[in-house]
């Protein structure tokens, strides 16, 4: 969905949570299914009670505990990353730009390095400004 869509038929079972401050529907539950939905981001600055409505879903809705680190994350799937490469191999990654294959080669790099080789895909979906920004980078 994008800015301005808004739900005008919930599906069977669901209810309205939450309203915007204009009425238009922000959040779905199916209680009885544990089906849950949003129509905003709790994840920007901007959201009011963005990290609440975050912190409510994952401690009180799935039961998730805080009693990890990120740090500890990044050292596990490094590990993942290392153990799935050999010591001598090299591995090529198809970078298109975007965040997913951004975030990939990047943990893929810092577990084995320069042994990491990408090449530019152009997927076609880049905003207009990524491209030239691009074409300068020494690969």
């Amino acid at each position: 969905m994008s800015h301005g869509d808004e739900a005008a038929k919930l599906p069977e079972g669901f209810e309205v949570a939450a309203r915007s401050q204009q009425g238009v529907v922000a959040a779905v539950e199916n209680l009885s299914r544990r089906f849950y939905g949003l129509q905003y981001h709790p994840e920007v600055t901007h959201s009011p009670q963005g990290m609440e409505t975050l912190q409510y879903f994952l401690f009180n809705i799935c039961g998730v505990n805080a009693e990890w680190k990120m740090e500890d994350v990044l050292n596990e799937e490094l590990k993942v990353i290392q153990a799935a490469v050999g010591p001598d191999d090299h591995v090529i990654c198809a970078l298109s730009g975007g965040v997913d294959s951004t975030v990939a080669a990047t943990l893929v790099h810092k577990a084995i390095g320069d042994r990491l080789h990408c090449c530019f895909v152009d997927n076609g979906l880049l905003r207009s400004e990524y491209d030239p920004c691009l074409e300068k980078m020494d690969y």
